[in-house]
């Protein structure tokens, strides 16, 4: 199956989600977010409403098109366009897993909350 490792399966959108604590990694497989939306030939599963406001969370999209936190991969939508709250937390992004840069509103393949 192709789908978010938190959220839609095919074709599915990714609900609500709130995360306040604890260690969450999420993968998602095929080109599926981590945390967010499936995937769909026609129009990618639309994203989460997502809101962090503690823990150590990781979320890695699927394949080379699948985002971190946000909607899946499809022909026609991306559907990366849903809210991610963060409260108390900053989150760092990356498109290769070596090299991260601050989260400043786009997100990537690989997403993880900033350790100081």
């Amino acid at each position: 199956t192709i789908s978010a490792g938190i959220g839609g399966g095919y074709s599915g959108s990714g609900g609500k989600v709130t995360i306040a604590g604890g260690t969450v990694t999420a993968t998602g497989n095929g080109g599926a977010a981590g945390i967010g939306g499936g995937v769909s030939e026609d129009d990618g599963g639309d994203g989460a409403d997502v809101t962090i406001s503690g823990g150590s969370v990781t979320a890695t999209g699927g394949g080379s098109n699948g985002l971190g936190i946000g909607g899946g991969y499809g022909q026609h939508n991306r559907g990366d366009d849903n809210n991610l709250t963060l409260t108390g937390i900053t989150m760092e992004v990356s498109t290769d897993n070596t090299s991260w840069t601050d989260y400043n509103g786009t997100r990537n393949q690989y997403m993880r909350t900033k350790t100081n």
